[in-house]
């Protein structure tokens, strides 16, 4: 019987956890504006069309697999992060929120050997300038999302940026940096419709702040 009730209760945390992340989530323009979120399309010989994966230089130590639609990363070394993503065009979108919304299924925990980062998997976003303005850095939005670590059945994120001036280019994707695994479905990038309701910008997007000249050269 405890058992029973214990079972209980953790599905009534998942559905109330679920039913207010979906209440929570901004009302979206239709259209994905990522390409091929099902991460199916490839080139020769054999590599993804539009995604991309980087992690830390060192040995490789993170595996991908793929199927049906769902995307799984899996630390299998010693280096410290991987970032699997593809890059937007975004200067017709200038001023502008976009919101990634995606489901993610997390098997996560502290690594083994500290790496100074904030450990975890999910969602990361960096937005820059073109490459006649240098490519700086104007926006970066790093798991900024709860949960990001720990174990999870499949749940629904969104994370919401507005594109600040001088936007030409977004990254966008998914980054793990812990032990274990994480696994992506179901990525959309779509407008935000504020016609409704207003929609907040996630909290903890860090602009870039122009450094101060020294004066030396």
């Amino acid at each position: 019987m405890r058992t029973k009730g214990t079972l209980a209760a953790v599905t009534l945390v998942l559905m109330s956890y679920c039913s207010s992340a979906n209440s929570d989530m901004c009302e979206l323009v239709a259209g994905n504006l990522l390409q091929d979120p099902m991460f199916l399309k490839r080139k020769p010989p054999g590599v993804l069309e539009y995604w991309v994966g980087t992690q830390h230089a060192g040995e490789p130590s993170f595996e991908l697999e793929f199927d049906s639609g769902e995307l799984t990363i899996n630390k299998t070394g010693t280096q410290p992060w991987f970032y699997f993503r593809q890059n937007v065009a975004v200067e017709e979108l200038v001023g502008k929120k976009l919101a990634l919304t995606v489901e993610l299924k997390l098997d996560l925990k502290q690594p083994k050997r500290s790496q100074g980062l904030t450990a975890g998997g999910g969602i990361k976003m960096v937005v820059r300038s073109s490459s006649l303005q240098g490519r700086k850095l104007l926006l970066r939005s790093t798991l900024d999302h709860e949960p990001h670590a720990g174990k999870t059945d499949w749940y629904p994120v969104q994370v919401v940026i507005k594109l600040p001036k001088r936007s030409s280019t977004l990254d966008v994707g998914f980054l793990h940096q812990a032990d274990g695994t994480l696994q992506v479905r179901n990525p959309s990038l779509q407008l935000v419709d504020e016609s409704r309701r207003p929609c907040a910008v996630s909290p903890n997007a860090i602009l870039s702040v122009p450094r101060a000249t020294s004066g030396l050269r």
